[in-house]
């Protein structure tokens, strides 16, 4: 501030040199003290804007470092151990660096199957769901253990799970938690969807998966389990969203620090 504000004064003195030697119209006190309150103004300005960035710097950073121990300190074994399950089923595992969606594929007996889920997409557990209408209309009694695991709960994620063939396809619109929860099943005679497409998104996406028969629900869920869209891939997808958002959120502090400093 002082070195900036000694810059305006030389500056100052530069201009009222040059007002003298090349004028006759004097510079008075009053305009000198003008330029160096204003240079002063102007350092205290920018003093503070750096002020402020580096404290949201010192901050991320903090958290960033609070994130990793906190990264550290976790058990991936069991994720490890459920990609190996994934694999072993015949399911690529395709997580880029920097994307939040995540995609499981694989292709047998000239099917491809593909599990795609956005590490963000939390869903209420459903089971959780009835529980807690179970208590708002009293048909729920339980004891303070029973009341603690509910408050645990469980985190579900949407997932998108196509079976394409010849060109055609079934897309299950599903929750995973400790298990594949279907919502509905829509027919694409188009193979499998884009985001922007118009068509796919003018078809019809068939009746809530609760109101068919019961035995439909159960066929369609044995259906996607002989192909290995089963518990297993559905803790996968639960454990690898929250590691990877995780991962994501961290790689967000840093950049947003980088920038910002």
């Amino acid at each position: 501030m002082i070195r900036q504000a000694a810059c305006v004064l030389r500056r100052g003195a530069m201009v009222a040199t040059r007002a003298t030697v090349g004028s006759t119209a004097p510079v008075t006190r009053a305009c000198m003290t003008r330029l160096a309150v204003t240079g002063l103004h102007q350092a205290r300005c920018a003093s503070t804007a750096v002020a402020k960035l580096s404290e949201l710097g010192k901050l991320l950073h903090k958290e960033v470092a609070e994130e990793q121990h906190s990264m550290e300190e976790e058990d991936d074994a069991e994720l490890e151990r459920l990609r190996s399950v994934v694999e072993d089923k015949g399911f690529e595992v395709v997580s880029e660096e920097g994307a939040a969606y995540v995609t499981l594929k694989r292709t047998k007996g000239g099917e491809t199957v593909t599990v795609k889920f956005h590490v963000q997409a939390e869903v209420e557990d459903e089971d959780e769901e009835e529980e807690e209408e179970e208590e708002e209309e009293g048909e729920h009694e339980g004891d303070d253990e029973d009341e603690e695991e509910e408050e645990e709960g469980g985190t579900a994620f949407q997932v998108e799970v196509t079976v394409e063939k010849d060109g055609k396809s079934l897309v299950f619109d599903c929750h995973a938690a400790d298990d594949f929860y279907i919502q509905e099943v829509q027919f694409n005679p188009r193979g499998t969807p884009g985001s922007d497409d118009a068509h796919y998104n003018d078809i019809y996406r068939g009746p809530a998966f609760e109101e068919l028969d019961e035995t439909l629900q159960i066929a369609f869920h044995k259906y996607l389990d002989e192909r290995g869209v089963g518990k297993d891939v559905a803790a996968f997808v639960c454990a690898h969203a929250d590691a990877k958002e995780q991962e994501e959120y961290i790689r967000w502090l840093q950049t947003v620090r980088n920038f910002v400093n």
